[in-house]
């Protein structure tokens, strides 16, 4: 089965309330799209044959870039999808962001935000150019701009939320095995099958209700 179809059709079974709009490519190399709304969480996936997976939480200021992560497998893929969804995470872009960059993402001029963190403007100019920065600090800069930091490893079968506060209940984790063994209790093919289209695979645009 194709493992796009994979994906979409366990996502189906695991997150009835989200909704899809799948692309598929014109030519079979090419490359297949996944956009997944869900609350206030909108995820893109893409699959190429050649390359594997994409996954990028989508953002308004990233629209054109390549994608935040990149997974060799359906297995992985999937069990970083099942995560963001299930836990409401965001992905991690590839391309580092330097704090001066975020600030002003955020529409947030150097003072205002040194007054926010009750430093001097030239101490926060310091910190925003500081090569190595302490986790305390990075969490306080982004808190002061209403965000929250997250720390992510990233392995080849399992990706860890670190938790850097001591005494927390442990962050849920879902490993590459536990999706094999998903695999074999729920259904790969989709509900419907007339919502694929032909037998050959999608129409080039669907958009539908996930069901379960």
């Amino acid at each position: 089965m194709n493992p796009f179809k994979t994906i979409l059709s366990i996502v189906a079974s695991l997150f009835p309330d989200a909704r899809t709009a799948v692309t598929r490519p014109k030519q079979d190399d090419g490359v297949w799209a996944l956009d997944i709304d869900l609350d206030d969480n909108s995820i893109s996936v893409e699959w190429e044959r050649a390359t594997g997976f994409g996954i990028s939480t989508v953002r308004a200021e990233s629209y054109g870039e390549g994608s935040d992560e990149a997974y060799p497998d359906e297995i992985t893929a999937l069990a970083r999808l099942i995560t963001l969804l299930g836990l409401k995470q965001r992905t991690a872009p590839q391309a580092p962001i330097m704090l001066s960059e975020l600030r002003e993402r955020r529409s947030c001029t150097q003072a205002a935000l040194a007054g926010k963190l009750k430093i001097r403007q030239p101490t926060l100019s310091a910190i925003e150019h500081r090569e190595d920065v302490q986790v305390g600090t990075i969490r306080s800069f982004v808190s002061a701009l209403r965000g929250k930091l997250e720390l992510l490893a990233v392995f080849d079968d399992v990706c860890y939320v670190i938790d850097t506060k001591q005494g927390r209940r442990r962050s849920k984790v879902l490993t590459a095995p536990l999706v094999k063994r998903w695999f074999a209790r729920l259904p790969v093919e989709p509900a419907n099958d007339e919502a694929w289209g032909p037998e050959e695979g999608l129409p080039d645009t669907l958009s539908f209700a996930i069901p379960l």
